[in-house]
């Protein structure tokens, strides 16, 4: 499929060209005489699969406590015809929450998210103007409404992804310090270990009720095909110097989860 997983490589931006993968076959190069045949080695194929391109693709992330799991998963398995025909797709949801950074997800209550995908930013606003249940501003408990965000994608992660990361930078001090002494860089170390980075990677985030987004923050969402290749990239000895010097310059809140696909 056509894509890049290099979302993350240039800060704020769709940035890399589609890798192409090329697999010899196996055969045999021609010499003067029988004698010198030898047999092509086979090249594998590259483990790590190519996402498609987003073509203005939005997620919606909705934070609500996590008391009101069964009322959030119920009303997902009422609506989904009407997600559907919105043209919507219910990624899944997520109850264990990691805090690696930050203070600004509370632990007490806990809270739990859940994800949608749209194909744009207008079809994910008129199904939630519209749904009966996820419109109501005092849904799920009464005086207590869902926090949700829509932010645009860079890359379409496939199915079977399921591990995510998700970074709020605030206050970036200096863009251009920050692009070439941590995106360029760090974007390398997460391709060597086959992490999909910026998946989402944009401050253009929109708050549909009370964000908990602070205005001018830079968002990113990597994912992996699991929770332990993300964390342990986070503690890897190689990611320790950019880390810090991420923590000098911005103000960050980091969370890890696994999404859980909802169940009719």
């Amino acid at each position: 499929m056509p894509g890049t997983r290099r979302g993350f490589k240039n800060f704020g931006q769709q940035a890399g060209n589609p890798r192409v993968t090329i697999q010899k076959e196996r055969g045999v190069q021609v010499g003067s005489n029988e004698e010198t045949k030898k047999e092509c080695p086979v090249v594998k194929k590259d483990p790590f699969p190519i996402m498609e391109k987003s073509t203005g693709d939005v997620l919606l992330m909705f934070r609500f406590k996590l008391e009101c799991l069964l009322r959030i998963q119920n009303a997902c398995v009422k609506e989904k015809k009407v997600i559907q025909d919105a043209k919507g797709t219910i990624l899944g949801y997520a109850e264990d929450i990691k805090i690696y950074e930050g203070r600004r997800w509370p632990t007490h209550p806990k809270y739990g998210l859940l994800v949608m995908h749209f194909p744009s930013l207008e079809k994910a606003q008129r199904w939630m103007d519209s749904d009966r249940v996820f419109k109501q501003q005092d849904w799920p408990s009464a005086g207590d409404s869902l926090e949700v965000i829509v932010v645009p994608m860079h890359y379409l992660p496939s199915k079977d992804i399921r591990a995510f990361q998700l970074c709020e930078m605030y206050g970036i001090m200096n863009s251009e310090s920050f692009q070439e002494h941590y995106v360029d860089r760090v974007s390398g170390l997460l391709d060597k270990t086959k992490i999909y980075h910026g998946v989402v990677a944009s401050a253009d985030v929109c708050g549909l009720r009370q964000s908990w987004i602070r205005p001018h923050t830079f968002v990113v969402l990597h994912c992996a095909d699991s929770i332990d290749k993300l964390n342990n990239f986070y503690d890897s000895v190689d990611y320790e110097p950019y880390k810090e010097f991420r923590q000098r310059i911005c103000e960050t809140d980091s969370i890890m989860f696994t999404i859980k696909p909802i169940k009719s």
